[in-house]
């Protein structure tokens, strides 16, 4: 299932349209309540950084979901950045969804205590 595209701005308009898609998404492919809310919170995440990245911007909102059980956000943005911006974010959020990626696969494996897995949840990096 896709959903329908949604147009969002900088002023906030569509915004909940988009996350009301999302809802209707998670609905339709009958995924538990929290998947759910991982989901929705993972648009608001997508949404958010684009608003924290360009002032005035408009995009395209769209989710998908996929044979395979997996689900997509689609989000096309035309924003004014200049390329100083641009390259700062790329380098900015690949290193901590990096860095939080690692600590993730380290706390779900079987071979770490619970003190340790503490800690490395401790060291996560939030935007």
């Amino acid at each position: 299932m896709v959903t329908d595209t949604i147009n969002v701005s900088s002023d906030g308009s569509g915004r909940e349209e988009a996350l009301l898609e999302t809802e209707k998404l998670a609905d339709y492919i009958s995924l538990g309540s929290k998947q759910r809310l991982r989901l929705r919170l993972l648009a608001e995440e997508t949404l958010g950084l684009v608003a924290a990245i360009s002032k005035d911007f408009t995009a395209r909102y769209r989710a998908e979901s996929l044979e395979t059980g997996k689900c997509i956000i689609h989000l096309e943005a035309d924003a004014d950045m200049d390329y100083g911006k641009r390259k700062e974010f790329i380098n900015e959020s690949l290193e901590m969804w990096t860095h939080n990626k690692t600590i993730q696969k380290a706390v779900e494996s079987l071979r770490l205590r619970r003190e340790q897995k503490e800690y490395l949840k401790s060291l996560k990096r939030k935007g």
